[in-house]
């Protein structure tokens, strides 16, 4: 038997094939905020290797903030990314034929605006034409993170009229703030080119948006969601203290998941709560995994199409793990719940074996 702790999930693969590909893989062994850099520079390179993304962009952005694209803002810009000078370093800076700057991309996942961020790179664009700052995010951060944008433009008595949820324009037109989801980005680079490097970016920031921290509200911190964490974590707990003695390992806790090791049939299994899995590939909580040295990859290649025939189970399997998504009755009570948990925990362990 190998050693207890290898079925256990963990940051070598334990998502099955989560990361989904290279670069998100790569990205990993980065901190949250560099993978938003990496984010931010591999949209850059997008758009600058293929024109076609590239005035896709250039007109989604041009659509957005209500300029005509050949008359308010050229069809086709030359794009720089991290341009240092004495307004800040945007992410990614547009330039007309004569280089002036005409839009500025701001791309964020997780992060916020620096003091001035949004004034400052204000000055950047050039004077007296119609150009845009567009704020590049996840579709949940917008409202909140152009409310502060605008505020901090207002607050350099930059006037700017309100034209949609996440659009403001002054006067002349020759500033426009405009929100923007990285999905319909994407989509729109998607709609004129399948480049390769685009395939990468978009695994990438699905990896990335599916970990999204959004502010918490009051109803948030209630204590009924305090209660259903305790509840869910509890169900694992008695399911898995529920199974005899010379068939439990130890307790396994970590930031991400929290379980019990199982030995199974003579197979060392980890059964428990797994928060990544339930953020990022299935609607529940529960997971049953094998660790490629207690289950050999070809035995769990055979039986993967088994483990998904049973109805309340959903597997996947990569170089590593197997993992088993474990669906519990919805609105059932507590004993039902344990007890169909406790069955396909069973189900799983009798094809294993």
């Amino acid at each position: 038997m190998t050693a207890a702790l290898s079925s256990s999930p963990d940051y070598d693969g334990g998502t099955g094939d989560w990361p989904p590909n290279l670069l998100a893989r790569i990205a990993t062994t980065i901190g949250r905020r560099q993978q938003e850099n990496v984010a931010s520079t591999a949209l850059l390179y997008v758009i600058q290797a293929d024109s076609h993304a590239r005035r896709a962009v250039v007109a989604d952005v041009a659509r957005r903030a209500g300029l005509t694209v050949g008359a308010d803002l050229p069809d086709d810009l030359s794009f720089v990314g991290q341009d240092h000078g004495e307004d800040g370093r945007p992410d990614i800076v547009g330039l007309d034929d004569c280089a002036r700057a005409r839009v500025v991309i701001e791309a964020k996942i997780d992060a916020g605006f620096q003091l001035r961020q949004m004034a400052r790179y204000s000055t950047r664009l050039a004077s007296g034409l119609p150009s845009v700052i567009a704020v590049l995010a996840p579709e949940r951060r917008l409202p909140r993170l152009l409310h502060e944008a605008h505020r901090q433009l207002t607050d350099e008595e930059i006037e700017l009229a309100e034209r949609g949820q996440v659009t403001w324009q002054t006067a002349d037109r020759t500033l426009t703030l405009v929100g923007i989801s990285w999905l319909t980005t994407l989509e729109a680079m998607e709609n004129v080119t399948s480049s390769a490097d685009l395939g990468q970016l978009r695994g990438f920031y699905d990896y990335l948006e599916s970990a999204v921290f959004l502010p918490l509200a009051t109803a948030d911190l209630a204590q009924a969601n305090g209660r259903l964490m305790r509840s869910v974590t509890s169900v694992a707990q008695n399911v898995a203290s529920g199974f005899p003695a010379a068939e439990r390992g130890s307790t396994t806790h970590h930031w991400s998941y929290t379980g019990q090791l199982l030995v199974l049939h003579g197979r060392t299994a980890w059964f428990g709560v797994w928060l990544d899995a339930w953020a990022q590939r299935e609607d529940t909580p529960y997971w049953v995994t094998y660790h490629k040295d207690v289950l050999p990859p070809a035995k769990a290649a055979q039986i993967l199409p088994e483990l998904n025939a049973i109805p309340g189970i959903r597997a996947h399997r990569d170089e590593t793990y197997l993992c088993a998504a474990l669906f519990p009755p919805a609105e059932a009570e507590r004993a039902e719940v344990e007890t169909t948990l406790t069955e396909l925990i069973r189900q799983v362990a009798n094809l294993v074996r």
